[in-house]
C-alpha cells in the first residue's frame, strides 16, 4: 500500500488546478490528468510504501504531530521530462510533466521534517525526495511527447493568484503519483 500524506489546497485552487491540467493535456495523449474524484490536485509531503498499516492509527500520530493546515502559494509552471514512472509499470515512449511549482518556506519544510520522524512513516519506505531533494508542487498533467504547450502562460492565474490555505489529509497513491482518495483528514 502507497499512503500519501499531502495538503490539499482550496476549493477554487483545486478548480483552477483540475482547467489548467486540461488546457495543458488538449489535443495530446494523457497519462494524467487531474479531476475532482479520482485524481485530486495536491502538494505531497510525503509518499511512503507500507506492508501493513493501520491508516485510522497513522493518521491520529500525524495530527497530533503536524499543523492540520498550510499556506501555500503557487511560483511556476515547470515542464520536465518524464522518463521513469512512478509507481506505475515501464513505459519506454517519451513523455512531459508539468508542476505547478510551490515556494518551500520554512513552515513547509519544518512539516516535512516532523513527518519523516513519524513512527508510522519510519515503519515503511518513503519514496519521495525529501530533505534537501523536498521539492513542493502541484503534478498538473503528464502527457505522452515531448510537445510543449502552446503557452507558457497557461499556469499563470494560478501563480499569479497569491497565498492559499491547504488542508492535510492522508490518502492512496495511484499510479503515476496520482491521489485517488482521502483516507483521513482534508
Amino acid at each position: 500500500m502507497r499512503l500519501g500524506l499531502v495538503l490539499l489546497p482550496e476549493p477554487s485552487v483545486s478548480e483552477a488546478c483540475v482547467a489548467t491540467s486540461r488546457a495543458l493535456v488538449a489535443a495530446r495523449s494523457a497519462r494524467v490528468v487531474l479531476d475532482a474524484t479520482r485524481a485530486l490536485a495536491h502538494v505531497s509531503i510525503l509518499h511512503v510504501e507500507l506492508d501493513r498499516c493501520d491508516p485510522a492509527a497513522a493518521w491520529a500520530e500525524t495530527e497530533a504531530s503536524l499543523p492540520r493546515e498550510a499556506e501555500l502559494s503557487g511560483m511556476s509552471l515547470a515542464l520536465l521530462p518524464y522518463t521513469a514512472p512512478y509507481n506505475a509499470p515501464h513505459d519506454p515512449r517519451t513523455a512531459t510533466m508539468a508542476y505547478l511549482i510551490v515556494p518551500c518556506t520554512a513552515a513547509l519544510r519544518a512539516m516535512e521534517e516532523r513527518a519523516l520522524g513519524l513512527e508510522w512513516v519510519r515503519a515503511g519506505r518513503v519514496t519521495t525526495g525529501n530533505g534537501d531533494r523536498f521539492q513542493p508542487h502541484v503534478t498538473l498533467a503528464i502527457w505522452d511527447g515531448a510537445v510543449w504547450p502552446a503557452s507558457d502562460d497557461l499556469a499563470a492565474p494560478l501563480a499569479r493568484r497569491g497565498p492559499f490555505r491547504a488542508r492535510l489529509a492522508l490518502g492512496v497513491i495511484g499510479e503515476n503519483g496520482v491521489y485517488r482518495e482521502t483516507l483521513h483528514g482534508g
